[in-house]
């Protein structure tokens, strides 16, 4: 079982890599807090503009 976690685990570390490989060739320009945040704010404005489209909806439907 322990052998098994370890190879998860190694499995994991290769991804994690490739990822973070990833993530520095889309955001090599912009330094990573500053990308998290950016994400997350655009996440919230997207999600904003969602709630305010289905709310405009109701009141029309």
């Amino acid at each position: 079982m322990a052998f098994f976690e370890t190879r998860q685990r190694r499995r994991w570390r290769k991804l994690r890599r490739k990822l973070q490989k990833l993530r520095r060739g889309f955001w090599g320009k912009l330094q990573r807090p500053l990308t998290w945040k950016l994400i997350v704010k655009m996440g919230f404005i997207i999600y904003r503009i969602y709630r305010l489209v289905l709310w405009v909806l109701d009141l029309f439907d």
